[in-house]
């Protein structure tokens, strides 16, 4: 039985979420499946690469892992929107990656396999109209057009519903140092980092040194430990961050043991949340193969599967299910996610367990 069940994995490599560490787990994920035996006697074959910040590259990558018999594609691109999107809606080959562009939450061949940015964002401004005990906010985030509109729907929006008047944004236009330098002078409760893991580290110091009482909280794209958490040092103690997977740390939880050691032979590997999502997106789709039988399933019996199924674990996550998507998101079937704080080394949930954002729920 040597028929190969065929996965593509598409990543950016030259933007503020450059994640080639994603392609290296996704790999090791693969390696792990098929030294035991494969799913069902069949080895999973990982197309992998990276789309260069370019849509068109990204189309004809797509083009080319349809024609090659991909079941799926997954992977994390911010290079991934409604041209290679149409390329597999017209295939009707399932997107199973993470939510970023508008594209991976409206097109009906997307089953995200997380939330993405809209539920995190969501939940993070729960968390943050929870801290903000005098009603005063600061959001930093990148100086881009697609990051103002993520702010003011997914952020600022809910935070006024949660009855939270002052809220202070900044674009990073000359740094993000300078843009929380500038939200200090108005002493806000909460300073909310909308950035990458290095960007983060920039945000906490100056928190740190021009509005000490304030705390920081991000999304899951900070949840690195190269790039955010050991950088800082003790200054990372304290930080709220929301999260798609179990804590990295936490290797009594199975999973997340298993991945330490699938990945322990990787020279230079540091863990992070993204290099969880890699790792994760191969071990759920083999998963996903795996109760589908032992032939080889067609793109729309995975959709099938991915729409109908009540109990589809998400690889260190939660569960897929159709009962909980969004009328506001159509195309998310798991919102859950996690609440976390640094305390020493370790990630602790501080949120009372996976938490579906009151916004998004049905």
């Amino acid at each position: 039985m040597s028929e190969t069940l065929k996965i593509g994995y598409l990543c950016p490599d030259e933007d503020a979420l450059a994640l080639p560490d994603t392609m290296v787990t996704a790999a090791a994920a693969r390696e792990l499946i098929n030294s035991r035996g494969g799913v069902h006697g069949r080895p999973i074959e990982l197309f992998a690469a990276t789309d260069a910040g370019d849509p068109a590259r990204a189309v004809r990558l797509a083009r080319s892992w349809v024609d090659a018999g991909v079941l799926t594609v997954t992977g994390t691109s911010t290079a991934w929107n409604e041209g290679p999107m149409q390329v597999l809606e017209d295939a009707g080959v399932p997107f199973t990656g993470a939510a970023i562009d508008m594209a991976a939450y409206m097109s009906y061949v997307s089953r995200p396999l997380i939330g993405g940015a809209a539920s995190e964002l969501l939940l993070l401004a729960e968390v943050t109209a929870e801290r903000a005990v005098n009603g005063r906010v600061g959001i930093v985030h990148a100086d881009m057009e697609m990051a103002q509109g993520a702010v003011a729907m997914l952020m600022e929006q809910p935070l006024r519903q949660a009855g939270i008047a002052d809220i202070q944004t900044a674009p990073a236009t000359h740094g993000y140092a300078e843009a929380v330098k500038t939200l200090a002078t108005h002493i806000p409760d909460v300073i909310v980092g909308l950035c990458e893991a290095s960007d983060g580290a920039d945000v906490v110091r100056s928190a740190r040194e021009h509005a000490p009482s304030a705390q920081v909280v991000f999304t899951g794209a900070c949840l690195d430990e190269a790039r955010l958490f050991r950088p800082l040092g003790r200054l990372a103690e304290g930080l709220i961050l929301t999260a798609a997977f179990w804590p990295y740390t936490d290797r009594s939880h199975p999973q997340v043991d298993e991945f330490h050691r699938a990945v322990s032979g990787v020279d230079g590997f540091v863990p992070s949340a993204f290099a969880q999502g890699g790792f994760a997106a191969i071990m759920t789709m083999a998963d996903v193969f795996r109760r589908l039988g032992p032939g080889v399933p067609t793109p729309q019996e995975v959709l099938e599967h991915l729409d109908t199924s009540n109990d589809q674990p998400v690889y260190m996550q939660t569960y897929l299910s159709p009962a909980k998507a969004s009328p506001l998101f159509p195309s998310l079937h798991n919102l859950d996610t996690l609440v976390l704080q640094r305390r020493g080394d370790e990630l602790v949930d501080v949120g009372g367990g996976w938490r579906t954002p009151a916004a998004l729920s049905p």
